[in-house]
């Protein structure tokens, strides 16, 4: 049951489409067979608060976490990490 954590700061210039990012993960971890198109779960964390570096406001970070529940062996964990 892979869970899909997108995070962001909020000076995004362009503000991404969750919809459309969501799909295509899901599309892609569905694909491998290892996984149940309903157990994938996504969501998003927009951080307001953050500091990077020397805090110039224009320094802007994106992350996609993929988690596995344990259990999994190391061949599903890199064929998933690679298929995102």
């Amino acid at each position: 049951m892979p869970h899909c954590i997108l995070e962001y700061s909020n000076n995004i210039c362009e503000q991404p489409n969750p919809s459309f990012i969501f799909n295509q993960i899901h599309k892609a971890l569905f694909s491998t067979g290892l996984f149940d198109l309903n157990d994938i779960k996504s969501r998003i964390i927009i951080h307001n608060d953050f500091l990077i570096g020397d805090g110039d406001i224009k320094r802007a970070f994106v992350t996609l976490a993929v988690e596995i529940l344990s259990g999994r062996d190391e061949i599903t964990k890199r064929k998933s990490r690679r298929i995102v």
